[in-house]
């Protein structure tokens, strides 16, 4: 009994294998250039993260109800502003 299933599955996986295509398979090759392209970048703004301490936090978001601006435009006033004074005495 156990002969006849071993066969079954044998006859199986041979049927299996006849009905296949024995032609080889091509893919289609396509020259890759030696230098890509420049992209010109689209966008003039880049997202950083960082972890601030809470508080730092809390004080920024006061200060931004009180002055109407958002977390984004002062933390990048208060970076340019930071650059500015350290490149002034580089």
């Amino acid at each position: 009994m156990k002969d006849n299933k071993q066969n079954a599955r044998l006859q199986n996986i041979t049927d299996i294998l006849n009905t296949q295509s024995t032609e080889p398979q091509i893919q289609m090759v396509v020259a890759v250039p030696a230098e890509l392209p420049e992209v010109p970048a689209t966008k003039s703004e880049s997202q950083l993260n960082v972890e601030i301490r809470t508080e730092i936090i809390d004080r920024l978001k006061f200060h931004g109800l009180r002055t109407r601006k958002s977390l984004k435009q002062l933390v990048a006033e208060a970076l340019s502003q930071y650059l500015d004074n350290v490149e002034k005495t580089m």
